[in-house]
């Protein structure tokens, strides 16, 4: 197993350095004329400015690396903006929440690293209250009933999906599961705008647009409770990530990227050329499915298909402001859904962050499209104020005091909000958005990432990513040059004598000095020098995973199900039920078929014991839960010499997992640490059938 590994880490770092073929050799960039005052040249050239693009230049630039960034905007930040009101109220036209906080320990496995940004950056906080909600999904039923509906409509769609190929759409599977419970349309149509509400509203899109089985295989982890920046808005992380860095270029306007394999050539709308090594391209989906960027030579098709079949959504807001409170400013959330799902649908929330009356509008997909926010001003506000005062007949609501509203769609910067899994999308198609072009165009931002997408901590971690490969590639080329003058040394000293230090020394900081690529020395072609260059990689990727194996750790079982978060339950201990279960994971970029097997809870002394057979051999369990916290640990032992003999070892797998009441099953991460594999990954469970129903 361990060798496999270390040929694995070896295909990947090769693959973004194999242009160079073992040489160090001066630059020669076909049609690029460096030698003009208006060209402007850095090791790495950072297009956008959003929280991927500062988040790498600022890593760059901790590790001394030479990085330039542009931004088109005369700003910061990108999707992410506040901006202030008259009446001095911060409003978030993008990013508004911080998707949960901590999820294990600070910076521990689980924890969102946006959340671990404002700890860093001692950026004050403020939490939502409990989501009270006026108005339903129309009037017809019961918010009870139209809630159950929903429940039954997800197990139905999570088991219809579990097997299936297809990408179907959510809305396809509400008229299956309506014609199982044989709805009439008004139920049907009640069912479609809750699950609107729910689902689509949130992926900035339709029911018809977003593919059931790839949402919910590749839904992100939940870190818990959705807090907001409160006084000073969401800009006030991008704020910290910029506040260091030293050279960004505003008002830089890209319209056209010539690569090759030795030189990019960035081309922006006022003239001026930029040259790099590397670029890191972080515009929103948006930008380049307008293709307003010209790249020479084309993107590669698969690279194009990937962007044009990964969905990109509308997500608009609108604030309307009040000098005094007329509503319950109890309530959290006021709610109003229109009764046709083509017509326009609302989700309004009451502002409670910085004590001033101000009332939020949301608007997604198809609504979006339908309105120009600026043509469209004061027929819009009408039509929200007369829902407003239909839901509150016995209050006069008076015109707001200031308005103010987003506009993402026609945004040129932007061309809409974040991304989401589209019907058409295929599961490689975000490894595919983020692959990397000739080893010198890299790609980041939330689309990039597979199951965080649509996220500020997925733009986060996309930075991060791509930073990571360029570090261990500028390090490969550190080796090289110290491997090149050793070399250098041996064939100076055996022509030259005694002149082999002064060359060898001479020749490595002039390497350093013109950067990673040399100025015309190549290395020797002996066969022997060859094989020392092979042996020196090696040993080098031999060292650099034995590096990261051992980087991963974990919370103990014990100290991960204390912990306590704001993923408790109401039901209490009503998930930890004696039977059949269900487990999948996630390894090697997908899911593994779900294996069977049982678990017996002890209600007395917390603790849970079973067994079962997967696709590497038997194993038994033992663990332990807490009815305090939903959460369950437990470590599964194999049975050495069963099932694949090649993968199982007798081994352990710890599994740390928590209860999702959205999903109705358990999901967390497993871990493995032996001799010869150490990973993780995330890890789903599902209950199937108890005992007493097999008696």
């Amino acid at each position: 197993m361990h060798i496999l590994q270390y040929l694995l880490l070896s295909a990947v770092v090769c693959g973004h350095i194999e242009q160079y073929n073992y040489r160090v050799k001066r630059l020669i960039v076909d049609n690029f004329d460096s030698r003009s005052s208006d060209v402007r040249t850095t090791k790495v050239l950072i297009i956008g400015s959003g929280i991927a693009g500062l988040e790498a230049a600022r890593l760059l630039q901790q590790n001394g690396v030479e990085t330039i960034v542009l931004e088109a905007r005369n700003r910061t930040g990108g999707r992410v903006w506040s901006i202030r009101s008259k009446n001095n109220l911060i409003l978030d036209m993008g990013a508004r929440y911080i998707h949960g906080q901590y999820g294990s320990i600070p910076s521990g496995l689980l924890t969102n690293p946006v959340w671990d940004l404002t700890r860093s950056a001692n950026i004050s906080i403020c939490f939502g209250e409990p989501h009270d909600f006026l108005g339903t999904y129309p009037l017809h039923y019961s918010n009870i009933l139209v809630q159950k509906w929903y429940d039954e409509y997800m197990l139905f769609v999570r088991e219809e999906t579990r097997m299936s190929s297809s990408n179907i759409s959510f809305a396809d599977y509400v008229n299956l599961f309506a014609q199982k419970k044989k709805f009439n349309e008004k139920q049907r149509s009640t069912l479609y705008n809750f699950a609107y509400f729910t689902i689509a509203d949130r992926e900035g899109t339709e029911l018809e647009s977003i593919s059931a089985k790839g949402y919910l295989d590749r839904s992100s982890v939940f870190y818990g409770e959705e807090p907001v920046i409160c006084d000073i808005g969401f800009m006030a992380i991008t704020d910290y990530l910029a506040k260091n860095l030293t050279n960004i270029r505003f008002g830089e306007i890209v319209t056209k990227i010539d690569y090759n394999k030795n030189l990019v050539k960035v081309s922006t709308k006022n003239g001026q050329i930029y040259q790099a090594e590397f670029v890191l391209i972080t515009v929103p989906l948006g930008v380049l499915k307008s293709k307003q960027i010209e790249f020479n030579p084309q993107l590669p098709q698969w690279k194009l298909d990937a962007i044009d079949r990964i969905g990109f959504g509308y997500y608009e807001k609108i604030y309307l402001l009040w000098d005094q409170v007329w509503w319950n400013t109890t309530d959290y959330y006021f709610f109003q859904s229109a009764s046709k799902s083509i017509n326009l649908r609302y989700w309004i929330t009451a502002n409670k962050w910085n004590g001033k009356p101000g009332i939020t509008c949301f608007f997604a997909g198809k609504a979006v499209s339908s309105l120009t926010w600026k043509q469209n001003k004061n027929e819009t506000v009408k039509d929200i104020l007369d829902t407003l005062q239909k839901m509150f007949p016995n209050i006069k609501i008076t015109p707001p005091t200031e308005i103010y509203m987003s506009n993402w769609n026609e945004d040129p910067f932007s061309y809409g909000s974040y991304s989401y899994i589209s019907v058409n999308q295929k599961y490689e198609d975000p490894f595919r958005l983020s692959e990397p072009i000739n080893n010198r165009l890299l790609f980041a931002g939330e689309a990039t990432n597979t199951d965080t997408y649509g996220y500020t901590h997925g733009a986060l971690l996309s930075a991060r990513r791509e930073e990571l490969v360029m570090h261990i590639i500028f390090h490969i080329f550190l080796i090289i040059m110290i491997f090149i003058n050793v070399i250098g040394c041996q064939d100076a000293c055996s022509s030259r004598n005694n002149s082999c230090t002064r060359i060898g020394r001479n020749h490595f900081y002039h390497e350093r000095n013109i950067g990673l690529m040399g100025n015309g020395y190549q290395i020797p072609n002996t066969m022997i020098e060859h094989l020392m260059t092979i042996g020196l990689f090696i040993i080098f990727y031999m060292a650099l995973y034995h590096l990261w194996s051992n980087s991963i750790s974990m919370p103990s079982n014990e100290d991960y199900i204390n912990m306590l978060t704001n993923e408790i339950e109401e039901e209490n201990c009503g998930q930890f039920v004696s039977g059949f279960w269900l487990g999948r994971y996630y390894q090697y970029d997908r899911f593994y078929e779900p294996y069977q097997f049982s678990l017996s809870f002890d209600s007395q002394t917390r603790e849970v014991n079973g067994n079962g057979v997967d696709d590497i051999g038997k194993f038994v369990v033992n663990g332990i839960y807490s009815i305090n916290t939903n959460r369950l640990a437990i470590i599964k032992t194999y049975r050495e010499e069963t099932e694949n003999s090649t993968e199982n070892v007798g081994h352990n797998i710890t599994i740390q997992v928590a209860w999702n009441s959205n999903q109705y099953h358990f999901e967390g991460k497993w871990f493995i640490k032996t001799r010869n594999y150490s990973g993780d990954g995330r890890i789903e469970l599902k209950f199937e059938k108890s005992f007493r129903a097999m008696a």
